[in-house]
């Protein structure tokens, strides 16, 4: 593996010792053509079932052979191999696959995938794209991945035979099929039908960005009824944006931000999956208008989905624990406190005394205010606005949970702080309990 390479997989959270593991690896362009078709120089990405076997591509060109995508790099490819894969913006795709393969799922070396499949009650996440599904299992959540977030689900036929969108069955091996389009109708991939759903709690994990594309928001939706119809708990995870907007990954946030956060804020959305706050409804399509119709798999009981019940996917302004623990998620690697002299900040060198908590105020005003033009807060979430007064308990998925504003680490809580700006007018940090355990005491010296 190149030192760039090696270098990418490490900025996605990975040791060394774990990117190695992985079983990617460089080519160059002649080996890239070989394996996946494309001429072009990159890092190789190696695609494996749950038990460590490569997946084979069962038909045309590829047949019998292992399936791997390429991650190609542009920058060593020739100027007019590189204008034949750009797009009418001039832009080139990030990934590329073999030619008429479908996609598969990305079970990540990283993880004992066969403990997973024996214990049905821990937590799976479903991501989008190979290394997130990589920093997901190295910080030990099982991630399964998809090549984007549509590719959970293809037309490729793997052998088998395949409903056309007029309801006939035909075989995609010999091109020809009776609907009017010539495509038989996607469908989960068969690689995760065998995979233990069953009552199983699925987190479905984007970027951050989500909330502002539509069809990204479709995608999510879908996925949660195929999960749904193998009787798996779906729910979508929301991540938030760092302080500057810019947006996160899965990688990206374990990256900057750790287990701990990232555990935190699942939490958080599996405890409103079981509220009225839930973002994903399910229940009858005719009820459900404009949701995603739940098919195939069966229900819970054994009976198949027939299009009755469906699922709608609807981002609303999350709770205001989850909102809490989303904003120490972000700012917690930045701010410290020292009983008796007060705050300090890194300032990426060292940590400047800042004293009281105004500045720090407002950050968490700027991290929760919708910006210039838009009704979206840093944090990824629509416009707060109710105030929060620190109730003293918040729902969880088995019931109540008390809370307590004392502080385990012995430092003080930042309180009620009046914000500088118009939305939210207040948040109560004192009576979340992971805030209160947050403000780390700045090591002397």
């Amino acid at each position: 593996m190149t030192p760039e390479h090696l270098a990418k997989l490490i900025s996605s959270g990975l040791t060394p010792e774990q990117a190695l593991l992985t079983g990617h690896r460089s080519v160059n362009a002649a080996e890239a053509k070989q394996l996946t078709g494309h001429e072009l120089p990159g890092l190789l990405l190696t695609y494996t079932d749950p038990s460590g076997k490569p997946y084979q591509v069962m038909t045309g060109k590829w047949a019998h052979k292992p399936f791997y995508r390429l991650r190609p790099d542009w920058a060593a490819a020739r100027h007019a191999q590189k204008e034949h894969y750009q797009d009418a913006d001039g832009a080139a795709p990030k990934y590329l696959s073999p030619k008429d393969c479908g996609n598969r799922p990305y079970f990540s070396p990283l993880c004992d995938w066969r403990r997973v499949m024996r214990k049905t009650s821990e937590l799976v996440l479903l991501t989008e794209g190979e290394l997130k599904g990589d920093a997901g299992c190295a910080y030990g959540f099982p991630a399964i991945a998809g090549a984007g977030v549509s590719a959970f689900v293809d037309r490729n036929s793997r052998g088998e035979w395949m409903a056309g969108s007029d309801g006939s069955a035909w075989d995609i091996d010999d091109g020809r099929g009776d609907d009017d389009d010539g495509q038989p109708v996607a469908r989960f991939l068969p690689e995760l039908e065998s995979f233990p759903w069953k009552n199983r709690p699925v987190g479905i994990v984007f970027d951050s960005d989500l909330t502002k594309k539509f069809p990204v928001r479709k995608s999510l939706e879908s996925l949660l009824t195929h999960v749904r119809a193998r009787a798996g708990e779906g729910f979508p995870v929301l991540l938030p944006n760092e302080l500057d907007g810019s947006k996160n990954g899965l990688d990206d946030f374990l990256a900057r931000h750790g287990r701990e956060a990232l555990r935190l804020i699942i939490e958080c959305f599996w405890a409103m999956q079981g509220n009225r706050n839930a973002m994903a409804k399910y229940g009858p399509a005719s009820k459900l208008k404009g949701g995603t119709k739940i098919m195939g798999g069966r229900t819970a009981d054994g009976q198949p989905h027939d299009g009755s019940q469906a699922c709608l996917l609807k981002i609303t302004e999350p709770e205001a624990h989850t909102k809490a623990v989303m904003t120490w998620a972000v700012l917690k690697e930045g701010w410290a406190y020292r009983p008796s002299l007060g705050w300090y900040r890194w300032t990426g060198k060292r940590w400047e005394t800042i004293g009281d908590a105004t500045l720090l105020a407002a950050e968490i005003g700027r991290f929760l205010t919708p910006k210039i033009g838009s009704n979206e807060t840093v944090a990824s979430m629509p416009t707060a606005k109710r105030k929060w007064r620190g109730a003293a308990s918040f729902p969880n998925r088995s019931g109540i949970r008390r809370i307590t504003s004392a502080s385990r680490t012995g430092c003080s809580t930042l309180g009620t702080i009046r914000s500088t700006t118009t939305a939210p007018s207040f948040i109560a940090l004192a009576a979340c309990p992971t805030l209160t355990t947050w403000p780390r005491v700045a090591q002397t010296g």
